[in-house]
């Protein structure tokens, strides 16, 4: 009886060893020659082989194949480094992974299951000895520039080419961001500073100043060209549509722009109202507001109206209120940026920090129940003041202190201006 506790003892003892944490290297063998114990995990491959980004959810997720795993979740654990996997899917050859949102250029993959006596470690085997084969945990987020708050930088707008270069409005200087990270200084725009910006026909740059003018910049010959209207209302956002159209959002209008000689025209009117964002996607337009007449608070809640947008005539169909955030956790917020990816689903910033994605439904609706955070474990309150989408899979956008750009695994939804 006694001999019998003493090895369920040490068989709780040993899988203890084996659960208490991913630092640890092989525990201390209990092994006890009258009793049999699990084989013990064997890693034979890792794709991707050597790297892959950390904290995204299911959008890079890594596939471990080998021998000895678990049909039981909650019997086996992966390490990279000292943090946990989220496992996906197991059985006993395969496990699909998340990788955790701890990043380093070189960490140990190991695998432990309950019952084994220890861990599998992802090797190689190197002129003939084993050694550990170690793993790069990618960030999603990268820093583009040195832009910085901190040093006195203030940007003011970003917008990206169809050639994935990004122009960043630096007080009055612009410059061109290669996708190589070259920096170079384009020229200056008009006004002291923008606070919205697009790539519009020709590759000129578009953008308000949150004052009554919308601008746009030539500078091809090596200096600044400028040509500006000024409109009936303070200026905030523009976008184009697919016929590149220039449309430019306020206080209390949305216009009409013509892009060559940036004569507006008022195309809906609400005077009570302040717009502060438009994004044109799949011939409608989904513009942002804010109730602004007497008696409004910086905490008004936000909403998003979507107008029909008829490119051939430059003209808005009647509008819809197609989500208002009044009664939401994120009543008290301002959505401070909004832009699709190209299969339609929607990504806001909000003031309070976060990004929040919203997939459609099968009608093209969209509904606040379906509102997600985006990589919670990397990004946190991570505040998206700008966003704009370069040409691949990375969408820029400024926190109000450092310009950045975040792995998307997704494609935007057109920019119709810098086509």
């Amino acid at each position: 009886m006694k001999r019998n506790c003493l090895l369920i003892i040490i068989i709780t003892i040993t899988s203890l060893l084996v659960f208490i944490g991913c630092d640890n290297d092989y525990p201390e063998s209990l092994n006890n020659d009258n009793e049999e114990y699990l084989s013990d995990p064997i890693i034979t491959s890792i794709s991707p082989s050597d790297s892959a980004y950390g904290g995204t959810d299911d959008r890079d997720l890594v596939v471990i194949t080998g021998h000895n795993f678990s049909l039981k979740s909650d019997e086996i654990q992966v390490c990279f480094g000292s943090k946990y996997a989220t496992i996906y899917e197991n059985d006993t050859n395969r496990l699909v992974v998340e990788l955790p949102a701890s990043f380093l250029d070189s960490v140990k993959v190991k695998i432990s299951v309950q019952g084994a006596l220890n861990y599998g470690v992802y090797n190689d085997t190197i002129d003939g000895a084993v050694q550990p084969r170690h793993y790069r945990v990618l960030n999603p987020v990268v820093r583009v520039g040195e832009y910085t708050s901190d040093d006195g930088d203030a940007i003011g707008a970003i917008a990206a080419d169809g050639n994935n270069n990004l122009y960043v409005v630096n007080a009055k200087a612009v410059d061109k961001v290669a996708p190589d990270g070259t920096i170079t200084t384009m020229g200056e725009i008009r006004p002291e500073s923008a606070v919205s910006a697009k790539i519009g026909p020709g590759n000129l740059l578009y953008y308000t100043n949150a004052k009554a003018y919308i601008f746009k910049t030539d500078f091809s010959s090596g200096t600044s060209v400028h040509t500006y209207k000024k409109l009936s209302n303070l200026a905030y956002d523009l976008d184009f549509d697919v016929n590149q159209n220039l449309y430019v959002v306020g206080t209390g209008n949305i216009y009409y722009v013509n892009p060559s000689t940036l004569a507006p025209t008022v195309l809906f009117t609400a005077a009570d109202t302040t717009f502060s964002t438009v994004r044109i996607f799949d011939g409608n337009m989904y513009v942002i507001g804010k109730f602004s007449g007497e008696g409004a608070t910086t905490a008004e809640p936000s909403f998003i109206l979507k107008f029909a947008v008829d490119a051939a005539n430059m003209q808005l169909g009647q509008y819809e209120t197609l989500m208002e955030f009044n009664g939401s956790d994120y009543s008290t917020q301002s959505i401070t940026a909004l832009t699709f990816n190209a299969d339609g689903k929607m990504y806001i910033g909000v003031s309070g920090g976060s990004l929040l994605s919203i997939e459609p439904s099968t009608a093209g609706s969209y509904a606040i129940s379906d509102i997600h955070e985006v990589y919670p474990n990397v990004l946190g309150t991570e505040i998206f003041n700008l966003m704009s989408w370069g040409t691949g899979d990375f969408l820029y956008y400024y926190n109000g202190t450092t310009v950045n750009k975040l792995k998307m695994f997704e494609e935007s939804a057109p920019y119709y201006g810098r086509q």
